[in-house]
């Protein structure tokens, strides 16, 4: 069974179905999601979900409009809702933030604002948006754990103080928000927390 781990994986695919109308693969380090591959050429993105105790699939779209990494966004974000009051605990798994981490143009400024402003509210003890929190944790964690060069961290220094300066960070440069995302975090914590020359 082949695991899909990158883009350039996919558009072969249906040339390797040996004859069979369609086949089913999984993506890896991404619970729940799913490429439906015909014979005809055609992908699709697909999400497992239960219901009831029942299996069943969702359509996310065509591979042709939804990239691998907007597809595992996607599934992660309806992970988290599946846990309802969990949720913020069900931040991203880190295969699946270091996945969209490594293909740098799949999340941009922009796009981490939204959910570290639920953040934000969380963190005062305001209504919040669950499943956003979890982004808004899960990937800065993500970026943490998988880069080489974040900076050298002070003794004392925790997770949560590093998402509170990249979210300052985000909300005091406008101007920088189309960048990617990783970089951005990446940079932020680097230039917060230098190491000695």
């Amino acid at each position: 069974m082949i695991h899909i781990k990158t883009e350039s994986q996919i558009e072969p695919l249906h040339r390797q179905l040996g004859g069979t109308k369609e086949a089913h693969f999984s993506v890896t380090h991404a619970r729940n999601l799913q490429l439906r591959v015909r014979a005809t050429g055609a992908k699709t993105w697909l999400y497992r979900k239960q219901t009831s105790g029942r299996r069943s699939r969702m359509s996310l779209g065509s591979w042709l409009i939804i990239t691998l990494a907007k597809a595992i966004s996607k599934a992660a974000e309806l992970n988290a809702q599946a846990y309802d009051g969990k949720a913020i605990r069900a931040t991203l798994a880190f295969g699946e933030v270091v996945d969209i981490w490594t293909d740098r143009k799949a999340l941009s400024g922009n796009d981490l604002l939204e959910p570290c402003r639920e953040y934000e509210k969380h963190n005062a003890g305001q209504a919040a948006a669950g499943h956003k929190t979890g982004h808004c944790m899960g990937f800065i964690s993500g970026v943490v754990w998988a880069s080489p060069d974040d900076g050298c961290w002070p003794a004392g220094a925790n997770l949560g103080q590093a998402i509170l300066i990249v979210i300052k960070y985000l909300k005091e440069n406008p101007a920088q928000l189309h960048r990617a995302a990783g970089y951005l975090v990446e940079e932020t914590l680097r230039e917060a927390w230098p190491c000695p020359k």
